[in-house]
């Protein structure tokens, strides 16, 4: 496996602008953008290092504690590296990564989620929509969905819409930060969308 992320690293396009990397017979570390690969004989981790000395942006949530996975595949290794690359290229995608780690370690579960990409005249007007659906609250499940939009500058903007809309019904939330926005979720302790403690837009 170690020589197998070996040459599959250095495939990637860019891979000559961010060559660095130390072998022994055990294992394998690679340092890309920051990203820090360390391949085992069994399995290979992965992680942003914002500690890097080569730190290469200001980032507000990425760090080792939310992007470390460990992968089995090189193939599914090299993938998450990429993907990694792509969050520390912009805050729109650090913020939508950050923003489902909460989820995952918060009460907040969901078994539906879309992404899509709205506004997309240019790169620097695009944002990032998900429409999150099926959600569980602090282990009851609720009678809404909310649609989450991730804007430049970590800004977000939340909104509550009913399972079963009868028309454009929908509450946005007030909060703006990432975390004030899942701390609201959690908060309002409401089951159904009618109660939701917000006017109706």
């Amino acid at each position: 496996m170690i020589e197998d992320l070996k040459y599959a690293l250095f495939n990637i396009g860019d891979w000559d602008l961010y060559l660095n990397y130390k072998q022994s017979d055990d294992d394998l570390i690679f340092t890309y953008k920051n990203i820090t690969i360390q391949g085992k004989r069994n399995k290979i981790n992965v992680f942003y290092d914002g500690d890097s000395s080569s730190n290469i942006g200001n980032l507000k949530y990425l760090n080792k504690i939310n992007s470390y996975k460990s992968f089995g595949d090189t193939a599914t290794a090299v993938n998450y590296i990429k993907y990694l690359s792509k969050i520390l290229s912009d805050s729109r995608y650090e913020i939508y990564h950050y923003f489902l780690f909460k989820l995952a370690i918060s009460n907040i579960k969901f078994k539906c989620i879309t992404f899509s990409v709205v506004n997309n005249t240019s790169i620097d007007t695009f944002r990032i929509r998900c429409d999150i659906s099926q959600v569980t609250v602090n282990s009851s499940f609720v009678d809404y969905n909310f649609v989450i939009i991730f804007k430049k500058n970590y800004e977000c903007e939340l909104s509550f819409y009913p399972k079963q809309p009868l028309w454009d019904e929908m509450k946005r939330c007030p909060k703006t930060n990432v975390d004030d926005i899942i701390d609201f979720i959690l908060e309002i302790n409401v089951d159904s969308y009618v109660d939701i403690p917000l006017t109706e837009i």
